[in-house]
């Protein structure tokens, strides 16, 4: 001890140190000192007396190295030395010692691989388990600290008892495998992973993973896997919240930071009817069921007042070995799955499951951008509840769905801001509708005019009586196409996307509202598109249109358009025009192809339009670099100024008023008559004469006969007593010319 002795001043502040000699450490001051701190100061305010204690250091006992045996047995330790109370025991290599016997030592230390068995008391300080510790008794209290370290096993293999109070380092397990009619005490602690391998378990027992009063709030968090391998003929539930109040639940939020697995027996949140109380698990990993496991919502009413949710973060499987009904939900209004992984999150529900009880799924929490693939999978059950939040976005392969029946019945909603990807041929039908398609609830199908809907199956689909008449987003992604079914007019305010597949309309329309736009990567409309045009100057649109296998895109220029705009809707059909003939488009040269466009009544100046065809389009004998255009507007055709022509696509300018367009060379009017001449016989100066003759198209384009005249005007004149002026006669068809001849005075 440094410094021995004074004399010293009052007031003085002394530091003493003391200084264990080889083989001992440091025990603690007592007298005028007292505590562990090493130096520490003394103010000398009268005569003071200190003493040091030190203690010799344990010696560090080892296992023999090769196989281990009994504590008792001197065999067991290396140098055949047994352990003293004041000894540190080091299990090493992968020996295996077992204690039948009331012991003691300071410290012991289970190295990995080495196991240490528990059959009496072991009284110890501090313990270390980095092999496997399996306790047969409530035998091991450590009056230190007991860490569990990576690869770690503490097991207990006791009905009830005690867990020891532990650091559970990452990679630690906590295994229960005694487990009857108790479970162990202390469960509530940091664990890291935890499983529950109990063939004996009997009854329906809770961990105690909750608050210890009403209206408390405690966190259990689980740093990595939750394991439960069996429960026996029982069930495993994590807690029971003592009943709150309407103004105060007793909320018992439950972390897992890693997996569950569940491969036989029952784990559930709770099985309590205690009213007011929330439980909140939330999954950072997956969730795997499989062989005879069973992973209920919830096993306790909760007094109908309280709630079970559960949040999943990772991905979740349900494969049973053989086929099943899932378990009852004793909460179907307050319990809950929610699906809620940041990016993709797969859920696959094996068809050997049948989902009979009330399951309520929601899928995203609103803010986070969760993508769930159900592929396969066959929600169902009884009054369900079902919701997709904003954000959200489900995938319904061709074969799942998301269904359920009862009385009142299951329901869905798809929130705006949401997405629904729907495999279904069948598409989404609407409330009523039938059993069949990607929803298949048996009450309300809400489907949001603000949400986004995406059709993405291997067949052609129909889009269903569900799609809403007005939507966000619309996207085609279906190499076979999607067909508009049951909707006069769809309007999209965001995006159509059309990224692999036709979009189909039929008689319907598809519209793309002003907010509204197009993208393509591949496919196109195959019906009417409508499109909203602005007010301004030199305003395009253009319209991804085609038929069959040929995308022929429509492009208008407006020059000007009036205040607030209009709209505009076009489509094109692959097949010459029924009227081609008096079109004055050459029926043999011209594109097999007409377009269509119509508005809604808005004012502009002219527009152009560039047209595209396809040169499966185009007669072989044609020249699309001398195409004319012509317009069929209020019954008759207009020829068209042309603009730019390619092989592919002919511009028109200076266009007033919609309706039919055809493309083609322009054809050229030839004509035969019955008579080469008439015979008017005698005929008086001043006097007039009547004949006719017969005049037949012959040409590849409409005959126009607009007058008649003489060729000789000085001698005689000639007019037209029937038909009316202008006459208009098309391909192969004749008319009856009748004239009158009027000689002059002088002929």
């Amino acid at each position: 001890l440094h410094p021995a002795t004074g004399p010293y001043n009052h007031g003085t502040v002394v530091t003493l140190t003391a200084t264990p000699a080889g083989g001992y450490h440091f025990g603690g001051w007592s007298g005028s000192l007292t505590g562990m701190n090493n130096p520490d100061s003394i103010v000398m305010d009268g005569n003071k007396s200190v003493t040091a204690a030190f203690i010799a250091n344990p010696t560090i006992i080892q296992s023999n190295g090769t196989g281990g045996g009994n504590w008792a047995s001197t065999s067991t330790w290396s140098g055949g030395i047994l352990p003293l109370t004041t000894d540190s025991v080091l299990i090493v290599g992968s020996d295996s010692v077992y204690v039948n016997a009331a012991t003691a030592c300071a410290n012991v230390s289970v190295q990995a691989g080495t196991k240490l068995g528990l059959f009496a008391k072991l009284s110890v300080v501090n313990v270390t388990i980095n092999g496997k510790v399996s306790v047969h008794a409530d035998t091991l209290r450590p009056s230190g600290t007991m860490i569990v370290g990576n690869g770690g096993v503490y097991q207990h293999a006791v009905n009830g008892g005690r867990i020891p109070t532990a650091t559970w380092n990452v990679g630690a397990t906590c295994l229960l495998t005694g487990v009857a009619g108790a479970v162990p005490g202390n469960a509530v602690q940091s664990f890291h992973n935890f499983t529950v391998n109990c063939p004996t378990w009997s009854g329906n027992l809770n961990m105690g993973w909750h608050p210890s009063t009403a209206g408390g709030d405690t966190t259990i968090n689980i740093g990595g896997d939750i394991n439960v391998i069996s429960t026996g003929a029982g069930r495993w539930q994590m807690c029971a919240p003592p009943a709150g109040s309407a103004s105060a639940h007793t909320i018992a939020r439950i972390n897992i930071n890693g997996n569950v697995n569940v491969s036989g027996g029952i784990f559930t949140a709770n099985g309590t009817s205690n009213g007011f109380g929330d439980i909140i698990i939330t999954i950072a990993g997956d969730v795997s069921v499989t062989g005879t496991g069973q992973f209920p919502q919830s096993k306790g009413s909760q007094g109908t007042t309280g709630t079970t949710t559960w949040n999943f973060l990772g991905d979740f499987t349900i494969a049973p070995t053989l086929p099943y009904t899932w378990p009852t939900n004793s909460n179907p209004v307050g319990a809950k799955w929610v699906f809620k992984k940041s990016g993709l999150q797969t859920v696959t529900i094996d068809t050997n499951l049948t989902m009979a009880a009330a399951n309520n799924f929601q899928f995203g929490d609103g803010t986070t951008n969760t993508i769930v693939n159900l592929g396969t999978s066959r929600l169902g059950g009884a009054n369900c509840t079902d919701l997709v939040k904003t954000n959200a976005k489900v995938i319904v392969g061709p074969t799942g769905f998301v269904g359920g029946g009862g009385t009142p019945g299951s329901t869905f909603t798809l929130e705006d801001g949401a997405t629904l990807a729907i495999g279904s041929q069948n598409g989404i039908r609407a409330t009523g509708h039938g059993s069949s398609g990607s929803i298949q609830v048996n009450g309300t199908r809400t489907f949001g005019t603000g949400a986004n809907y995406e059709y993405n199956g291997v067949a052609g689909q129909n889009a269903g009586s569900g799609l809403p008449s007005a939507v966000n987003n619309l996207t085609i992604n279906n190499a076979a196409g999607v067909q508009l079914d049951s909707t006069t007019k769809v309007t999209v305010n965001g995006i159509l996307a059309l990224e692999n597949g036709n979009l189909v309309t039929g008689l319907d329309t598809v519209a793309i509202s002003a907010s509204g736009s197009v993208t393509r990567t591949n496919g196109f409309v195959d019906g009417l598109l409508q499109k909203h045009v602005l007010e301004g100057t030199a305003v395009v649109r253009t319209f991804e249109i085609g038929s069959g296998s040929s995308y022929t895109p429509l492009t208008l220029t407006f020059v000007s358009v009036a205040t607030q705009g209009g709209s505009v809707t076009a489509r094109t059909q692959g097949t010459e025009h029924p009227n081609i003939a008096s079109s004055g488009i050459d029926a043999a040269k011209n594109v097999n192809r007409y377009w269509t466009l119509s508005s809604d009544g808005f004012g502009y100046s002219s527009y152009s339009a560039v047209f595209t065809f396809v040169t499966g389009d185009v007669d072989v004998s044609a020249n699309p670099l001398v195409f004319s255009a012509a317009h069929n507007y209020n019954v008759s055709w207009l020829p068209l100024a042309v603009g730019t022509r390619t092989t592919t696509s002919t511009e028109v300018t200076g266009v007033s008023g919609f309706g039919d367009f055809v493309l083609g060379e322009a054809a050229v009017p030839v004509f035969a008559v019955t008579s080469s001449s008439l015979s008017f016989g005698s005929v008086l100066v001043t006097s007039s004469k009547e004949d006719s003759t017969q005049v037949k198209n012959i040409g590849t384009g409409p005959l126009v006969i607009s007058n008649i005249v003489s060729s000789n005007l000085s001698e005689f004149s000639v007019t037209v007593a029937s038909p009316p002026s202008p006459l208009i006669i098309a391909v192969g068809d004749s008319a009856l010319i009748r004239v009158w001849f009027h000689p002059t005075s002088t002929g």
